[in-house]
């Protein structure tokens, strides 16, 4: 991680997605040729910021019993405080919505884009873990804390989406 080399807000002086430090590991996942991290940083690497859900994917190289993994490929965040705000302002559904329509539209951290969709994103509701999608159960879903608040990272490893179509967001209880 600390050989990112994503490029720098000139403005900012400082890059959003190069990342020094881990400061929770969230989920990893890998496949013969991939790998992704999910990791909770720093908004702003060396800046007193706020947290953020951010991946990671890299290439991995098989050197017979060896497994080496390359700078990171690709990168992305979801801002804490920004995710709170959507939350607070239009509810739990449109967080998630939102999460769909952003974080992995063009299924570029998807290991199998030709045949599954790798959807994720977060959730600050309470009954995240009865959360459905087009009634379909994440894969998993993992409590996390941002910025000192309870949250929970949600992901499917494959949920079949029409972003032209609004999803059905259920977080009531099933059997």
């Amino acid at each position: 991680m600390k050989g990112s080399n994503f490029a720098i807000d000139e403005e900012e002086g400082v890059s959003y997605t190069n990342k020094k430090e881990i400061k929770e590991k969230v989920l990893f996942l890998e496949s013969d040729t991939d790998a992704l991290l999910f990791f909770i940083g720093n908004l702003l690497e060396g800046k007193d910021y706020s947290d953020a859900l951010v991946v990671y994917k890299f290439k991995i190289k098989q050197e017979g019993n060896q497994t080496t993994y390359s700078n990171p490929t690709n990168a992305t965040q979801i801002a804490a405080r920004s995710e709170k705000e959507g939350y607070e302002d239009w509810g739990s559904k449109y967080e998630v919505q939102t999460c769909l329509n952003l974080y992995n539209a063009y299924q570029s951290f998807n290991f199998y884009p030709e045949t599954t969709q790798l959807q994720w994103g977060l959730s600050r509701n309470k009954n995240a873990p009865n959360l459905t999608i087009n009634g379909k159960h994440p894969t998993k879903v993992i409590p996390i804390v941002l910025d000192g608040d309870d949250c929970y990272f949600w992901y499917y490893e494959d949920l079949k989406y029409d972003s032209s179509k609004k999803a059905e967001i259920s977080f009531k209880k099933t059997k």
